[in-house]
């Protein structure tokens, strides 16, 4: 099985660095610092002229929860259409309704929205109070992969869940591993879980990336197992 290593970044500088120590796919944004929010139209096109690989765009409007009102809802539709003509390779959120479950309606027409795109249901997937249920839900909504760290602080913690993941979605949905994913620790939650993707921001104690930190995972996953795409 070939690995995919895909790095949050949300700067220009911080891209062409994420790709330069190898990285296989980005996830684009802005305000990572909470936890990611829509980026603005710049750094996509400026992403999307100096490199080739994919990149996909996170819709979030606002920091806080994730449950929308219908304002909010049409204002990421109308940014899934921005994303679109500017040659995203895929879209990232994620929909909840007040009591913590997945919002099947939103998804699904977020989903169709963002068609031929493929959308990465985010971290909002492990704030579900239940998380098999929720994974039924977003594989009938059409998702293409979930980014989960397990349901636990980060996907190390999380790895048997993660693995439970991996066997219930039977390559109905891909998994991918985020949360804390660090050299240290990226090779140990590959093998204990069976994730065909890890996901990272390759940030510091304070908050500022490092692509010694990119460079170091792509090293940490074995060569038989790295992929692109």
């Amino acid at each position: 099985m070939n690995i995919l290593l895909e790095i949050a970044i949300d700067g220009i500088s911080e891209g062409l660095a994420a790709v330069r120590a190898g990285a296989d796919r980005l996830e684009v944004c802005s305000r990572l610092d909470v936890g990611g929010l829509t980026p603005e139209e710049k750094l996509v096109q400026s992403l999307r002229k100096a490199m080739r690989i994919p990149i996909y765009c996170m819709v979030r409007p606002r920091e806080g929860g994730f449950v929308y009102s219908p304002a909010e809802f049409q204002l990421m539709l109308a940014d899934v259409e921005k994303f679109k003509s500017w040659k995203s390779d895929g879209i990232v959120a994620g929909f909840l309704k007040a009591d913590g479950a997945i919002d099947t309606a939103q998804t699904i027409e977020f989903v169709r929205a963002a068609a031929p795109l493929p959308v990465t249901f985010h971290r909002a997937f492990d704030e579900t109070p239940d998380l098999l249920h929720a994974l039924e839900n977003v594989i009938e909504c059409g998702v293409a992969r979930i980014l989960t760290s397990g349901g636990k602080a980060n996907a190390f913690a999380g790895k048997y869940m993660l693995r439970e993941l991996v066997l219930r979605a039977r390559e109905r949905v891909e998994i991918l591993a985020g949360g804390g994913v660090r050299p240290w620790n990226v090779r140990r939650i590959i093998d204990s879980t069976g994730v065909a993707e890890v996901h990272s921001a390759a940030r510091d104690e304070k908050g500022l990336f490092q692509e010694s930190v990119v460079a170091e995972l792509r090293k940490e996953i074995p060569a038989d197992k790295r992929r692109s795409g």
